[in-house]
């Protein structure tokens, strides 16, 4: 990359791949946009923190050509940052991270959906345990959220927890063998071998069975 960062996010849009702010040192935050790829899209981008170390509610929507536009704040607190956000459905779930306290962070357990067509933020179940810095993806129209920390404990989180649309309410799946933070997850969609036949019957399976879900460590405190 032109610059040094980390703590950035990366998405695709029309074949490239854009690196979003992020922080050059402990000191400096970022709000330079670069990018080196190939993709398709709209990008979003909810919170973080300024340079002062303040938290955000703001939403953009990002044009590469044309800059940010701005959306309606998100509604749930002072702002946030260290959360994930994600496409579900036809609309973007924020869910983790930290939120402003009078002196310093604390964790935020409250979510925010949010409907581009209206620009306008709904209420969504609150996660039950706190993940700042977290991994996450979606996997068959289910939110997977695993690991990141507690800031009021000042913990790792080895939790991983699922949302499902169906049941609207989280579900504690388990634990991974190690907390871990700053982490990032992905879908990694592969078919199984055999291809669509799972018996001599030829019944195909069920479209979970064409799938598995990959965690990626970009950086982690087991």
């Amino acid at each position: 990359m032109s610059c040094q960062r980390d703590y950035f996010s990366v998405v695709c849009l029309d074949g490239k791949v854009f690196a979003l702010g992020g922080n050059r040192d402990d000191s400096r935050n970022l709000d330079a946009v670069e990018y080196y790829t190939v993709l398709d899209g709209q990008i979003y981008i909810s919170g973080g923190c300024d340079s002062h170390r303040h938290c955000l509610p703001s939403m953009w929507n990002y044009h590469p050509s044309r800059g940010c536009f701005p959306r309606s704040d998100m509604t749930a607190g002072a702002g946030r940052a260290g959360h994930v956000m994600l496409a579900l459905g036809s609309r973007l779930v924020v869910a983790g991270g930290l939120q402003p306290l009078w002196m310093g962070f604390g964790d935020q357990l409250l979510c925010e959906l949010y409907d581009p067509t209206r620009d306008s933020w709904s209420s969504f179940p609150a996660l039950p345990r706190p993940h700042v810095s977290p991994g996450a993806t979606v996997l068959d129209g289910r939110l997977y959220v695993v690991g990141g920390f507690s800031a009021n404990t000042a913990t790792d989180s080895k939790w991983v927890h699922c949302y499902d649309p169906k049941e609207e309410r989280w579900e504690k799946l388990g634990a991974m063998p190690h907390p871990y933070t700053d982490l990032k997850a992905c879908s990694l969609f592969r078919k199984q071998p055999g291809g669509e036949k799972i018996n001599d019957s030829g019944i195909p399976p069920p479209p979970s069975h064409h799938f598995k879900m990959s965690l990626l460590l970009a950086h982690s405190h087991p």
